[in-house]
């Protein structure tokens, strides 16, 4: 009787063993996928850059690729700086990140916050409101 409960004992610590391997496993698939979308909503979808004028902006819409899906607003301000809104719109990160990266060879990065783009829509003139990059390149 004794080895019969220890045989049953044994199974179903074995199935509960199991039973917590699989519930370990799909946790950790969870908790992934959870992770990827929250890294996902992490990176910025947006970036304003500072150019000096408006001959650096065109200089830096043609080196970006003619098939680059981004969106883009162009802005000026009384002092002649020009501003340019990015977002990444139907790019995709990589590509959006690599855009990005060119335009700090001619701007700076001016910010990625909401705020900065109500400033500029208040005090700057808006001078191409959509795809003002591929407008430019042309």
């Amino acid at each position: 009787m004794k080895r019969v409960f220890e045989e049953k004992k044994a199974e179903i610590g074995a199935t509960l063993g199991k039973q917590a391997k699989e519930e370990t496993e799909n946790n950790a698939g969870k908790n992934k996928k959870a992770k990827g979308k929250a890294e996902e909503a992490a990176k910025p979808q947006f970036a304003i850059f500072a150019f000096r004028n408006i001959g650096r902006v065109i200089e830096y819409a043609a080196v970006l690729p003619a098939n680059l899906r981004i969106n883009s607003t162009l802005y000026r301000m009384e002092d002649g700086t020009c501003y340019v809104y990015v977002q990444k719109g139907g790019a995709s990160y990589e590509r959006y990140s690599r855009a990005c990266i060119q335009a700090m060879e001619f701007a700076a990065l001016y910010a990625a916050d909401e705020q900065k783009i109500r400033y500029l829509e208040e005090h700057g003139e808006c001078l191409i409101r959509e795809k003002a990059l591929k407008k430019l390149r042309a």
